[in-house]
């Protein structure tokens, strides 16, 4: 009997990490759909696959803490890191997400060439990219480490004049 307990509260706390982390990757998913709309691109499909290899990278993040994007990637990617306290990592995410539409103001339609600066704003509505990954991880010292990864690629040079309109309003 206390062994079934034990792996009943094993497989329900397995549960709940596995729920938290869908609801997680559907709240920054709707976040970036949201934005994506702005522009009059497609919206974003969250991927599986995508999201095991954002997580990996997300995990490395955390377990070395460091802060570098990974090597020889063939996704799109953007990654964002807080070390505040007292928000909850789906907080931090979409925080993340935040940021990188932020790099906008900065954007300069006119060239649209790709700007020092804005690389995470442009490959958050590139409109040739059609799908999401997530991954969220913490490290010991309370760092939350997030990372996003798209498919196909964005930020192809040559490729901004269709790939990054202009907000519709």
């Amino acid at each position: 009997m206390q062994a079934a307990l034990v792996l009943l509260f094993l497989v329900g706390a397995s549960l709940v990490a596995v729920l938290g982390d869908r609801r997680l990757n559907i709240a920054v998913l709707n976040a970036h759909n949201r934005y994506r709309a702005q522009h009059g691109v497609p919206p974003l499909t969250l991927d599986s696959r995508l999201n095991n290899f954002a997580q990996d990278w997300a995990n490395h993040l955390a377990e070395t803490d460091t802060f570098s994007h990974r090597p020889n990637n063939p996704y799109g990617e953007n990654l964002f890191w807080s070390s505040v306290y007292k928000q909850t990592n789906q907080d931090i995410a979409l925080t993340a997400v935040e940021v990188w539409y932020n790099e906008s103001q900065k954007y300069d339609y006119n060239t649209n060439d790709g700007m020092e600066g804005t690389y995470h704003f442009t490959q958050l509505i590139w409109k040739s990219s059609r799908k999401l990954g997530v991954g969220v991880a913490k490290s010991s010292k309370n760092i939350v480490y997030v990372a996003c990864n798209y498919d196909p690629i964005g930020n192809v040079q040559g490729q901004f004049i269709e790939n990054v309109p202009r907000p519709l309003n």
